[in-house]
Formats: C-alpha cells, structure tokens, sequence
C-alpha cells in the first residue's frame, strides 16, 4: 500500500471499499503521504473502527468525503465530533 503513496502524492480520491483483507496499518499506510486526498471511501469493511476514521482525519485535512458506511466499528458519535455530521455513517 505504500506504493500508493510513493507514485501517487497528489492523489485526491480513494476507493478501498470491499476489502476483506483491509487493515489498520493498510489504511495508515495508503494515506500516509495523500495530504491532498479529498475523496476516501473505505465502507464495508470490518477492519474500520473510529480510531481509524480520527487517524484518517488527522492526515487526510483536504478531506471532503469519507464513507464508512456498513463498517460495523465505526460510531456515528466519532463522524459527528470529527466533521459536525453523520452523513459519512
């Protein structure tokens, strides 16, 4: 996943939906150097919990749209403190 990042800095959008072997240090990985990511979509997976969307948060700054849905660990309580709404839930 690091490729990614390496060939792709000035990524702005990111589908890692459906991924059954998705995880944390894949996600972190991915975004670690996508600054400019505005579009991550990383619904349906398990693997995702609210920890991940903060650290998602935390990187991704130019983000605009961040899909969790049917990530059954993630809490609509992390999406609204993070970005004031739960339309990413």
């Amino acid at each position: 996943m690091s490729y990614v990042t390496v060939q792709c800095p000035i990524l702005h959008s990111l589908d890692m939906s459906s991924c059954p072997k998705l995880s944390d240090a894949n996600i972190r990985s991915a975004i670690s150097g996508c600054s400019l990511l505005s579009d991550f979509d990383v619904s349906h997976n398990s693997c995702v919990t609210d920890a991940i969307v903060e650290g998602i948060a935390s990187i991704c700054r130019n983000l605009h749209m961040l899909d969790v849905s049917q990530c059954p660990n993630v809490t609509a309580e992390v999406c609204f403190c993070l970005f004031g709404t739960t339309d990413y839930f």
